[in-house]
């Protein structure tokens, strides 16, 4: 009976459980050119195995507890064979990689004639019984043993408990969870395919170790650590590193263990201190690598997801009277350990590394692969180049990968007239076609001619009134043509405008008016009495002066146009200024793109103080084209947007989703089965629901359904995709590529651009930037920042808040709020990550996650909105989010809900979703 080690006796476990198919099994294989006698080579064979009790152990129950049996040398022998007609090597791979039945043995040796002088020394073994280091020292044994040498041998010992303290200490407080980004989703159950790709290092490690006297495994490593850092965005990570724990350096068998590297990388610290810190705490971790790491993190547990192993340049034997060759046997890839996702080999090479890398398959591209490999490369010669810059300073991507992120997906050039302001295009249109509608409702219509004869007398009226060049107007008029109209006299004027809604409350229009520094009102005379307390002083409608042959009011690209205020975080709104340059800039793309122009109109549904609606009014205005306003009694009713629809040469749709699907419903419960005029959906401002453009083109078949993309601090819209190219099995859809004259990028958490795959912030730039937030500076510089990407010197971007990443064409996929990080009970949750869990669910229309506090605990809450004619169970959705997220990550409570409910944006309204009335457990 042969005594198991505690990890042999557990992998052994694993093994009968999942038996293998050979792939890991190791070998040893040597090529002999030259005359050879065979009783030699056969008798220092059996020798081998005589001297190596390790080759000769088999493995059977007893008390169903796996147990070793030895076996006799003369039970092995060694096999002789001839390769005929087969590819040697393909012979040897087939040989090496037959199943063991381990009941028999764990072990096999061979002689193989290629040709008279050309033979192959194999030898194979099952990796329970011995390691890859074991090959090599087999190979040591078989020269000496051929030159009469006699090597030693001893047992290796188990471990004591006085490692156990500094294990406790070095991971204390360490978060394991790397969670690398993958490809495709995990699947429940066991692993089924592991793949491979190799890359060649050159020679950066070797010189950067000599330099600074560490080891070459702590320079791979700490390169490691910084490719993994920008991932990932940690700076605290464990590696598994396998190690070499034999005590005696001739012993064969199963001697090797994965060790815990534990690398924190901090933000201002340099390469050469990284270095020399990844060194030291390797050499305390090797100091401590006979101590039973799973008394500290558990049995079975596996903090980390990437594991690591260095071997140094392999010899070639010296045997008398031969030329040997060691032949690397190529083999399908072994299964990865259980917890590992991504499996790191080094081998020193010549003057450099080569690494080949075993990866799980079923969630990593091995285009994914590659580009690990590819940053690996460039770190390890960034550091090597400037070891003495800051770790943060490096850059991980090449050259090419950065061009084409920084430029080539940014080759937006702009095509808006130079000089040309909204009021400028308006009035190239009422010369044109001054009978043209510019303004439709249910009840009327507003030529371009009296159109522009009203705006001009309000703005008379304005310029009268003392209003100056840049000065902020607000506008608190409702959803009728009146709206437009005191719009587009306040550009005339030579004003800025502030849109205000009216159904926002008194204390939010009062502080909106003193934060933007409004030196007046245009409002209804119905609101006179309500705004008048406000301190501005108003202006009715009505009260117009004759109108000038050429308002002297005349603005241009550079100044203010408008203010819009956004919801801020600190509950305060902010009011962000937007100048002509950029509005003419984006409303202008829309129309070049779609061809948006006289006979074109849009039905304008969206918030009164909401961007969307800017396009509404002006984009139409500059194209020649109308805007349909709803009734102001039914403005919010679907039913009415529906008529609309059909009876008001509505041929362009615009707001967010939740809208939209507001009148699809309604189109639905009234029967209503087609929309033949429409013929664009512009859709933004939110997550758009993959099955909603083969809704939408249910009704109207000819419709161009567009995914929009921005922030309101750069331009309505900056990044845009036409969702009629979503791939069917794919489960949101795409952000977009940049817009004309805009900017996109993906920043790492050190302020690179982040690789492809890799999610990052989004930063948003280019012609529609905003120039900042009204009187707050502080809040401005912390969130528009220098944009070093840019071709153009000065130029700013906007740190969006938004985490996103590329697809390899570029095109952007947003993936959530930054900000949405919450902790339940101690552990991190990305509430981005539990949504797009449920929404990959069948029969998930729409999913959102949140973590509020019931009776005082903080609880993460599902909520979904299931697909037409599909029932959902929230106990069936937990129970498969269990499969694919760890038990904090599964909501306590999934509710089931008809709709989400709404801000009168159109957006989610988080604070308004249902409260479970206890505090469940999670998972």
């Amino acid at each position: 009976m042969v005594v198991l080690s505690v990890a042999q006796r557990r992998s052994l476990r694993q093994w009968l459980k999942e038996p293998d198919d050979g792939s890991a099994n190791r070998s040893l294989v040597l090529r002999l050119r030259g005359p050879l006698d065979r009783e030699p080579i056969i008798s220092a064979l059996h020798t081998l195995l005589d001297r190596n009790p390790a080759l000769r152990t088999c493995f059977r129950t007893a008390d169903e507890d796996p147990v070793g049996v030895l076996l006799r040398t003369e039970q092995l022998g060694v096999e002789q064979f001839r390769a005929e007609d087969d590819e040697p090597l393909d012979l040897v791979r087939r040989y090496v990689r037959a199943r063991f039945d381990l009941a028999s043995a764990t072990a096999r040796a061979a002689l193989v004639e290629v040709g008279p002088e050309d033979h192959l020394v194999v030898l194979a073994a099952h990796p329970v019984t011995v390691d890859a280091r074991s090959m090599d020292v087999l190979c040591g044994q078989l020269t000496e043993i051929l030159h009469d040498a006699t090597p030693g041998n001893e047992p290796i010992a188990e471990a004591g408990q006085d490692g156990d303290y500094f294990w406790r200490a070095a991971l204390e407080g360490a978060d394991g969870a790397l969670d690398l980004p993958t490809d495709r989703l995990r699947r429940q159950g066991p692993r089924h395919t592991v793949g491979t790709r190799k890359r060649g290092l050159g020679p950066a490690a070797h010189g950067l170790a000599t330099t600074e006297a560490v080891p070459t495994r702590a320079v791979l490593m700490a390169a490691l650590a910084v490719v993994l850092r920008r991932y990932t965005g940690k700076d605290d990570i464990l590696v598994g590193v396998t190690t070499d724990i034999r005590r005696n350096p001739r012993f064969v068998g199963a001697a090797t263990a994965p060790l815990i590297l534990r690398i924190r990388i901090s933000p201002g610290q340099s390469v050469q201190e990284l270095v020399r810190a990844v060194a030291r705490d390797g050499a305390a971790a090797h100091g401590h690598r006979h101590a039973r790491l799973d008394r500290v993190i558990g049995v079975g547990a596996v903090p980390y997801q990437v594991l690591v192993d260095h071997q140094g340049p392999g010899r070639a034997p010296k045997w008398p009277g031969h030329q040997v060759e060691r032949v690397d046997v190529e083999q399908d890839p072994p299964a990865l350990p259980a917890g590992v996702d991504v499996s790191l080999l080094f081998a020193d090479r010549g003057g450099g590394v080569a690494v080949s890398c075993r990866y799980d398959a079923d969630v990593f591209s091995a285009e994914r692969i590659d580009r690990l490999l590819a940053h690996l490369d460039q770190t390890l010669n960034a550091m090597a180049d400037a070891p003495g810059s800051q770790v943060s300073g490096l850059r991980i991507l090449t050259e090419e990968e950065h061009r084409r992120a920084a430029e080539t997906w940014n080759a937006t050039e702009p095509e808006f007239p130079a000089s040309a302001t909204l009021p400028e295009l308006f009035t190239r249109h009422v010369g044109r076609t001054p009978g043209a509608t510019a303004v439709r409702t249910a009840s009327g219509e507003l030529s371009y001619k009296e159109f522009a004869e009203q705006a001009d007398g309000l703005a008379a009226r304005l310029r009268s009134e003392g209003v100056q060049r840049g000065d902020v107007v607000g506008v608190a008029v409702g959803r009728t043509p009146d709206l437009p109209v005191s719009l587009m006299a306040v550009q005339r004027a030579g004003g800025a405008c502030l849109p205000l809604d009216l159904s926002d409350p008194d204390e939010r229009l009062r502080l909106m008016l003193d934060d933007a520094g409004a030196v007046m009102v245009v409002a209804d005379e119905k609101e006179h009495e309500r705004l008048a307390p406000f301190g501005v002083p108003l202006i009715a409608l009505r009260e117009q002066s004759p109108a000038a042959a050429e308002p002297p009011g005349a603005t241009t690209v550079e100044d203010l146009c408008y203010v819009i205020y956004t919801s801020g975080s600190t509950g305060r709104p902010k009011g962000v200024l937007l100048a002509q340059r950029g509005r003419v800039n984006n409303f202008g793309d829309f129309n070049r793109r779609f061809e948006v122009g006289p006979g074109d109109a849009v039905l304008s549904v969206s918030s009164l103080g909401f961007d969307m609606t800017t396009y509404d009014l002006f984009g139409m205005l500059i194209a020649g084209a109308a805007t349909v306003l709803p009734d102001p009694g039914r403005d919010r009713d679907p039913a009415h947007w529906l008529d609309l629809l059909r009876t008001c040469g509505v041929t362009i749709w615009h707001s967010v989703p939740a809208l939209l699907d507001l009148v699809l419903f309604a189109a639905e419960k009234l029967g209503v089965r087609k929309l033949p005029g429409l013929r664009l959906v512009l859709l933004g401002g939110d997550w758009i629901p993959v099955g909603l453009a083969d809704r939408v083109r249910a009704l109207a078949p000819f419709a161009q359904v567009i995914s929009l993309g921005g922030a309101t601090e750069v331009s309505m819209d900056s990044v845009i995709y036409p969702i009629d190219q979503v791939a069917p099995d794919r489960r949101s859809v795409p952000y977009g590529r940049p817009m004309a004259g805009q900017r996109a990028y993906v920043v790492d958490v050190d302020g690179h651009l982040a690789p492809v795959g890799v999610p990052g912030e989004l930063y948003l730039g280019g012609v529609g930037l905003a120039w900042g937030y009204t009187g707050a500076a502080a809040r401005t510089a912390e969130r528009f920042v220098p944009d070093p990407f840019s071709p153009s010197p000065g130029s700013r971007m906007y740190a969006t808040g938004d985490s996103a990443e590329y697809f390899p064409n570029g095109v952007l996929k947003l993936i959530g709020r930054l900000d949405f990080q919450v902790k339940i009970a101690g552990n991190r949750v990305e509430l981005g990550e539990v949504e797009t869990a449920l929404r990959d669910q069948p029969g998930v229309e729409a999913a959102v996650a949140a973590a509020p506090p019931v009776n005082g605990i903080r609880t993460l809450v599902g909520y979904v909105v299931g697909r037409k004619g599909r029932g959902l169970d929230p106990n069936e959705l937990r129970q498969v989010l269990r499969s694919r997220l760890p038990a904090y990550m599964v909501p306590s409570v999934i509710f089931v809900l008809d709709g989400f409910p709404l801000t009168r944006n159109g957006k989610l309204d988080r604070e308004a979703l249902p409260l479970p009335r206890s505090t469940p457990g999670f998972g």
